[in-house]
């Protein structure tokens, strides 16, 4: 059994970049047939990304997500658009993204068989760090019946105002279903034996004293994206750390 990453086909992909990129009144619409193409808009390892007023995957009908965020991507804001449902969701935040809001926008198209909008720290085959600092504002669906939205690899999500409806047994269904994917990954997937398990940076033990709570480890996010790619969990020391763009 394999448990190895799995490459989408995208319509309009936003992925390492290295500068802000902004979009307004756009219109992403794959073109026929929509069936070939996974998410419509896709945000990897992106930083700084805005979508303002634009009309997201209208009419629906690929394999997977409206939006589909991940990979550590970060400090995002996507507000008044409108987002179509894929077959899966209109949108997945997942893989260690964090600082994502989604604000006065629209929830459109029929939902997947899930019945989910909204999917936040679902399984990512790229790392198993936490999805967190994520923010719904004033999110609503076009045929005016709650935002579905699901929790698992999460935390801190803050929902404010909108019409919004967390759905609580699927999110933890969804919990246990991450975790005994991460823990089927490194059964059937295993690192390299001259890894640690648990290492974060190379396999080295570093001995502190003081207090390691208040250290803030700072990683470049080309370095990141290296240690992510050689199968650790998260590229960080510590579960408060970030990624930074310089050194």
């Amino acid at each position: 059994m394999s448990l190895a990453k799995q490459t989408d086909t995208n319509w309009h992909s936003i992925a390492d970049n290295p500068t802000p990129v902004h979009h307004e009144f756009e219109v992403f619409d794959p073109p026929k047939p929509r069936g070939q193409w996974d998410d419509c808009l896709k945000l990897s390892n992106a930083q700084n990304v805005t979508v303002v007023g634009c009309n997201i995957n209208p009419f629906g009908g690929n394999r997977e997500d409206g939006i589909d965020i991940s990979r550590f991507s970060r400090n995002s804001l996507i507000t008044a658009s409108t987002i179509g449902t894929g077959g899966k969701y209109a949108v997945t935040i997942k893989g260690g993204s964090y600082n994502i809001t989604i604000s006065d926008c629209t929830i459109a198209g029929k939902r997947g068989w899930e019945g989910v909008d909204i999917d936040i720290g679902n399984f990512s085959d790229w790392n198993a760090a936490n999805t967190h600092s994520v923010t719904l504002e004033n999110l609503i669906r076009s045929d005016l019946r709650p935002v579905t939205v699901r929790i698992g690899h999460a935390t801190d999500i803050d929902i404010i105002g909108g019409n919004v409806k967390v759905l609580v047994v699927q999110s933890l269904l969804l919990k246990a279903y991450v975790w005994a994917k991460f823990h089927m990954q490194r059964i059937f997937n295993p690192r390299p034996s001259h890894k640690l398990q648990r290492a974060n940076f190379g396999g080295k033990r570093i001995i502190f004293s003081g207090d390691l709570g208040q250290l803030q480890p700072v990683v470049p996010a080309e370095d990141s994206i290296k240690l992510t790619k050689a199968g650790y969990g998260a590229p960080y020391g510590f579960q408060q750390a970030r990624v930074f763009d310089q050194d």
